[in-house]
Order: structure tokens, then C-alpha cells, then sequence
């Protein structure tokens, strides 16, 4: 119990971090003795269905414009899951940071983590961004409020993101936590989690809200190119795709948060985390 408790204590910690009190549905029902014991022998603090230690309570006023705009950037999600149905070779795909740790803002976008197939992973890339930028809704440059970014791809035989990890990464620790996945698939899911032993959370689902799923089209297009007489297509995306990206990585002087691999493409060109984590660790020392 004291084990679970001082996870749940850090998790708390790690929502004050990012803006927010915790709130009655971040506690499992597994977890509500460890609630109340944390209750009991630290000053939580729990009101009107939040939780919160006391120099945080001025995170409350924000609760409502959390809420609201997490709603509509739920709608967008619903808005354009038929675009996300119509993606050949995808695994599966979560939104993360922000909109999964409940903390977007007015101008926020929705970032998305996306496993795709290894099989056709640059050419389900390709797929994806282009259908994205067709709708009008894709990240780029100054257009970021209301749109999708394409920041982070894992193929389903390359899940293992510990060498991405930084010392005491708790920043990824928890992104990792709180993916929301949109199609449900729980074998890649569970193979993730089984492929990250650094992520130390027993009997660990992921969220899932089954909004997305594979229409006629995006099953058709796997059977004709996953077919091996367009393996050579395949081997075109990936070489352009990498080409473009190193190009790219060095006019933007190689930043750490960037990784570009056969099988893992992570855009992250402002990478917070060694902020994130000395500011963490200065706020709740260890």
C-alpha cells in the first residue's frame, strides 16, 4: 500500500507540474485507499471532487477552461475520425501530452503518437500526413490551433523507447502513462507496455475510447500494398522520407529530441524534458 501511495503522491505531483489538481477520475478504484491514505498522513487536500496540496489550490480556477476546451478538441477528434478510418497499415494511434494529461490550452493542437505496421511503415506514413494535409487540419509551421500533429511514429516491431529516455525522464514517464489510444487495439498495446520494463506500473492498461476504426477503403489499400509486388514502393517512401528528414535535422543544427530510424521517427524539435524534470525535482525533492 505505502508503494502505491507514493506512485499516486508523484502522479499528483507530476499534474501540478503540468497546471492541474488532480481530479476524482485520475483515481482508479484500486487506488482509493491509497487516496485516503494519503489523506491521512500528508497535506492533500480534497474538495469539491479534487485533489490538491496546498500551495496548488490557486490550479483549481483553471478546471473549467480545461474541461471546455478538452471538449472541443474532442469534437475534432469525432469531427474527422473518418479520415483516421480511411489510414492503411495503422496499428494504432493515441493523443498525448497536453490533451491526454488534461492541460490544453485555448491555442492548443492535438498530438499524436502512432504505431504503424513495420511492414509499410514509411508508406503508411505517407498515407496518414497526406490525407491529414488534404483535410486541412495538419500541423505545419504557424498553423498549430485545432490541428493534428504528426510528431511521434513507432512501427509495432520497434516499441521499445528506452534508449529515448533521459536520466529521471519524468516528463516521458508520464506522456507514456497517459496515451489515450483511438482504435483499441490491446495486443500492440499490451506488446508496448510489455517492451517497456523501465514503465513500472503492474497490471498497466492503457485509456482507450474506440473512436476510431478501419473502414472498407483503408483494408483494401492493405491488401493491394501489403502485398509483396509493392515491397519496392515501400523501399522508395523509406529512402525520401529519411533523406528529407536528415536534411531537415541538420538545417535545424541536429536538436536532441529529434530521433530519425528506421522504424521510429520522433519530431520533437523543443525537447522539455531535462527543464521539466530539474524544475520537478526542485518543486518535490526526492
Amino acid at each position: 500500500m505505502r508503494e502505491q501511495s507514493e506512485k499516486l503522491l508523484k502522479r499528483i505531483q507530476f499534474l501540478h507540474s503540468v497546471g492541474r489538481v488532480a481530479r476524482a477520475s485520475d483515481i482508479s478504484v484500486e487506488e482509493v485507499e491509497a487516496i485516503n491514505e494519503l489523506l491521512q498522513s500528508t497535506d492533500l487536500v480534497s474538495k469539491d471532487g479534487v485533489y490538491y496540496l496546498p500551495n496548488y489550490s490557486h490550479l483549481v480556477e483553471l478546471e473549467p477552461s480545461y474541461i471546455a476546451r478538452t471538449h472541443e478538441l474532442m469534437g475534432l477528434l469525432e469531427k474527422y475520425k473518418y479520415v483516421f478510418n480511411s489510414c492503411p497499415f495503422v496499428k494504432d494511434i493515441a493523443f498525448c501530452n497536453t490533451l491526454s494529461q488534461g492541460v490544453p490550452k485555448h491555442d492548443s493542437d492535438i498530438d499524436l503518437f502512432i504505431i504503424l505496421d513495420s511492414k509499410r511503415f514509411f508508406f503508411g506514413r505517407l498515407v496518414l500526413s497526406a490525407l491529414i494535409h488534404l483535410s486541412g487540419v495538419r500541423r505545419h509551421h504557424a498553423k498549430i490551433k485545432d490541428r493534428f500533429c504528426l510528431s511521434f511514429y513507432a512501427s509495432d516491431k520497434n516499441l521499445d523507447f528506452s534508449e529515448l529516455l533521459i536520466e529521471d525522464d519524468v516528463y516521458f514517464y508520464y506522456w507514456f502513462y497517459y496515451l489515450n489510444f483511438l482504435y483499441g487495439n490491446h495486443e500492440v498495446q499490451s506488446s508496448l507496455v510489455d517492451s517497456n520494463i523501465w514503465f513500472k506500473e503492474s497490471d498497466f492498461v492503457f485509456k482507450n475510447l474506440n473512436l476510431f476504426k478501419q473502414n472498407l477503403l483503408a483494408k483494401f489499400v492493405e491488401l493491394v500494398f501489403g502485398s509483396f509486388l509493392f515491397g519496392w514502393l515501400e523501399k522508395f517512401c523509406k529512402k525520401l522520407q529519411l533523406k528529407r528528414a536528415m536534411q531537415k535535422n541538420v538545417e535545424l543544427d541536429n536538436p536532441e529530441g529529434v530521433v530519425i530510424k528506421d522504424g521510429l521517427l520522433k519530431f520533437h524539435v523543443v525537447d522539455i524534458r531535462e527543464d521539466f524534470r530539474d524544475k520537478f525535482y526542485r518543486s518535490f525533492p526526492k
